[in-house]
């Protein structure tokens, strides 16, 4: 069993990757340290100073760097005798439009190959929340800030720089119209019923709320990790990186 003695804890993002780390292993090598706990490295939230706002658990974060760099390190620690123990977050990923797998589910619903990977509630009489909106939603609607646009060739429901994909469905009816009649509070709120999510004010979780979330932050799901088929996807490159021999713990 691997078992660090003295650690030191490395916090990377944007200002902090794997060339800045890279540059004091000299330095941690004189420290006496033989296990550096690292945080997230898998691809996060832009400029997420943490990673613990995890949108791809399949890709290195190319904020921090690249997947050559980090075999690079690697090497390196292991010739310092030092190693590695990897922050992995199996427990929730980040709830914004970037997460792939969480916007098939809204733009799916229960037909998505991801519906049971999310510890959600959805159904034909449940909408899964999505509590963004720093207003309610007739009052986003009325004023403007929340608007239909179209990103090569898909309608999405954009609102404060975030866009929400559509049903096909909404798609195909939205393709059929004008361009000014994209502008109707009367189409925009029909489309908006169709939806398999409900966009909500974020202060509506106070009291209410259909995902698990981590700890009361609306921008963290949890999954459903107990589940052999979601543990195995989560972990499918961590898992891959482990068989390389670039992590010897993982918490």
């Amino acid at each position: 069993m691997f078992k660090p003695t003295s650690t030191y804890r490395i916090q990377f993002h944007k200002d902090f990757n794997f060339k800045s780390f890279s540059e004091i292993i000299p330095y941690l090598k004189k420290l006496g340290i033989d296990t550096i706990y690292a945080s997230p490295i898998f691809e996060a939230e832009e400029g997420s100073m943490h990673g613990y706002d995890i949108v791809n658990p399949h890709r290195v974060n190319p904020e921090i760097g690249t997947e050559a760099e980090l075999l690079a390190i690697s090497k390196k620690l292991k010739s310092a005798g030092i190693s590695w123990m990897q922050d992995i977050v199996p427990n929730h990923m980040a709830f914004s439009p970037k997460n792939a797998w969480l916007m098939d589910v809204l733009k799916k619903g229960n037909q998505s190959e991801f519906a049971s990977f999310f510890d959600i509630n959805i159904s034909n009489n449940q909408k899964l929340m999505v509590p963004f909106l720093g207003d309610s939603l007739e009052h986003a609607i009325k004023n403007g800030a929340l608007e239909l646009v179209l990103v090569e060739d898909e309608y999405y429901l954009s609102y404060g720089g975030s866009n929400w994909p559509l049903k096909s469905s909404s798609n195909q009816k939205l393709n059929k119209k004008e361009s000014k009649e994209l502008k109707e509070e009367r189409l925009l709120m029909e489309i908006i019923d169709e939806q398999h999510y409900r966009l909500c004010n974020w202060q509506e979780t106070d009291h209410n709320i259909n995902y698990r979330r981590f700890f009361t932050v609306n921008s963290l799901i949890c999954l459903n990790i107990q589940e052999e088929e979601n543990f195995k996807l989560y972990h499918q490159y961590i898992f891959d990186l482990v068989k390389k021999d670039v992590f010897q713990g993982l918490r």
